[in-house]
């Protein structure tokens, strides 16, 4: 992945997504419903009210939330879906977000909202930058991203760590960065041209220990359990036939098995890992743009895709995409961010949604223009 198709990744985060979006799912009869139950919650309505039971951030028995019983569950104005329900999500008490700037030429707010308290707090306000890929710890203390700036190939990756000051790791173009089990970071650094190599990023100084994992094709990584880690690597050149194969990685490098395969005609642009690691998401954006897709992948063999394609009507000129899938604390629950063109076709419009991993049911996770999802450790 070159410097250009690397720009291509970070301009997911970029102003021109300005967000709302909304998911469909595959017009097959087995496909997920669109308007069921919503994200972990099992909804009963009568004539009145819908209430809705989320299970709480322990996992134990769920908390009863809902609309007032004069109303129905609140839905986006013009979307034909409902929207998740306050609480923790799939055991995840903080998700981070990022706001666009309303000026096109302006940067973006990170924003974590802690979801059992309902308040939020800004982490970062760039007008010069754009924050993407966010990570929380399970206490919501420590948020990480990557900052590109301007039309920069420079890619920082921001620790904060409770306070305002922050701490930038020691490796410049690092970014896409993912928690690993002891705590440090996994992140990429974009060495030039396709190239890149992994690192460790400790939260606490920004510290880096290099991996001797080199990517000739460089794209995110993601854990896979405590000693391995797992890349997407192209067969053949992005976009054709060969696809991808998932490629699992002991992080001294000696070892590295294909572990799960994507189609071909596609590019991958982010993957994330369940909390077992035992299962990534990858999203896929694909010449028939169609295809376009949240995938998830058995590290021990299958894939399919997840979020089904998009439907968006003759009207515009291009379909929807899919980025940045983020893993619930309990594995049950993947975050995403969807955008398509908007209605001048010049400027994306998006929305944060979140899909239930077992069923396929989705849920936005508010009205506000957002991109880039992040969902907190396990506590």
């Amino acid at each position: 992945m070159g410097l250009t198709r690397r720009r291509a990744l970070l301009a997911v985060a970029a102003p021109l997504l300005l967000l709302v979006a909304a998911c469909t799912g595959d017009e097959s009869d087995d496909a997920a419903p669109r308007t069921g139950e919503g994200v972990n919650e099992s909804t009963t309505t009568d004539d009145d009210a819908t209430t809705t039971e989320v299970p709480d951030a322990s996992g134990d028995e769920p908390t009863t939330t809902g609309p007032p019983a004069e109303g129905p569950a609140p839905t986006a104005p013009g979307l034909d879906a409902p929207i998740v329900a306050p609480g923790p999500i799939g055991g995840s008490r903080f998700v981070a977000r990022v706001e666009p700037d309303p000026d096109p030429e302006g940067g973006g707010r990170l924003v974590v909202e802690d979801r059992e308290t309902r308040t939020e707090r800004v982490v970062a306000d760039r007008r010069d930058a754009t924050p993407s890929y966010p990570q929380v710890s399970a206490d919501g203390q420590v948020v990480a991203w990557s900052e590109s700036t301007g039309d920069s190939d420079a890619t920082n990756l921001v620790i904060r760590t409770g306070g305002a000051l922050d701490v930038r790791a020691d490796a410049p173009n690092a970014g896409c960065a993912r928690w690993m089990a002891d705590g440090r970071l996994l992140a990429t650094v974009f060495t030039g041209g396709d190239t890149g190599h992994l690192v460790l990023v400790s939260p606490a100084d920004g510290s880096v220990e290099d991996l001797p994992i080199e990517l000739e094709d460089a794209v995110c990584a993601a854990p896979a359990g405590a000693d391995h880690v797992v890349v997407p690597v192209v067969v053949g050149e992005p976009f054709g036939p060969g696809g991808y194969d998932l490629v699992r990685y002991s992080l001294d490098g000696r070892h590295g098995e294909q572990v799960g395969h994507l189609p071909g005609g596609c590019s991958t642009n982010a993957i994330a890992t369940d909390p077992a690691g035992t299962r990534a998401a990858v999203s896929l954006y694909c010449d028939d743009t169609s295809r376009n897709a949240i995938w998830v992948v058995d590290l021990d063999g299958g894939a399919r895709p997840l979020v089904a394609e998009n439907e968006i009507g003759a009207e515009f000129a291009a379909s929807a995409q899919y980025w940045d899938p983020a893993w619930s604390a309990d594995g049950t629950v993947i975050a995403y961010q969807r955008s398509e063109p908007g209605p001048d076709d010049e400027r994306n419009i998006s929305h944060i949604w979140l899909v239930t991993v077992a069923t396929g049911a989705t849920a936005l996770l508010g009205e506000q223009a957002a991109f880039a999802p992040g969902l907190s450790l396990a506590g």
